[in-house]
């Protein structure tokens, strides 16, 4: 498969690494000193779940010289998502999949304004990982999971292929999930990143624990009518969720 990660931080970094490291053609757009050491050493990621080393690593700071995708991770910081959709379209051809991995709650209308509802899956990370000097990535913990599902709720054989792909060498889990599921993560994580800098490891962590057993109650109840259940009543609802 070939993906275009846009932003190679502790989400894009770690995730294409790992998907780059099982195969896949993975290109990076990145710039400045990163990127330089990208290109020079490759790229390193440091994690508990295996360490990785893309080298020669695909990376540029021009989309263009990529060419169309079958799929684009948005990977940077959400004040950055206008700039990287605007780059992004360089990468667009007619069956690519455009999904956000941001923290934040705007990013994925953003994307469907800009691309196209018919080229947007949603998308949540978990994952605590850091850019630790230029060309390294330092992932905290093992937990490292990405969720995508289409707008309409519906399987796609787009979205599965990318779970396909990343299973079980590339990513630790890549799963299918709801997308009122994916919007439900994505306020309830903004929320941890707003009460608990990243900066203090020891208690994201935590946070991130808390938000586990938030997404595994989601899953269990609120997409429970894949497997034949009904949904809860909102009395069934635990405290938090």
């Amino acid at each position: 498969m070939k993906i275009a990660v846009m932003g190679a931080g502790g989400v894009g970094g770690y995730f294409g690494a790992k998907l780059a490291a099982a195969g896949e053609d993975v290109h990076f757009i990145a710039r400045g000193a990163h990127l330089q050491a990208i290109q020079s050493n490759g790229l390193q990621v440091y994690s508990a779940n295996g360490d990785v080393l893309v080298k020669p690593a695909r990376a540029t700071s021009d989309p263009a010289t990529v060419g169309p995708v079958e799929l684009v991770m948005i990977a940077v910081k959400l004040w950055s998502t206008e700039e990287a959709v605007r780059d992004a379209k360089a990468l667009i051809g007619p069956g690519t999949a455009v999904v956000s991995f941001q923290n934040g709650v705007v990013a994925v209308d953003a994307i469907a304004k800009a691309c196209g509802k018919e080229h947007t899956l949603g998308g949540v990370a978990n994952i605590a990982a850091v850019i630790e000097k230029p060309g390294v990535i330092r992932h905290t913990g093992t937990m490292a999971q990405l969720s995508v599902g289409e707008l309409d709720k519906k399987p796609s054989a787009r979205a599965q292929a990318f779970v396909d792909k990343g299973a079980p060498e590339a990513a630790e889990a890549v799963r299918l999930a709801d997308v009122f599921c994916l919007s439900a993560r994505r306020r309830v994580k903004a929320l941890f990143r707003e009460l608990w800098s990243n900066d203090d490891v020891a208690r994201y962590e935590l946070g991130v624990a808390v938000l586990e057993g938030h997404h595994r109650w989601m899953e269990t109840n609120v997409m429970g009518v894949e497997e034949g259940r009904s949904r809860p009543s909102a009395a069934e609802v635990p405290v938090g969720a």
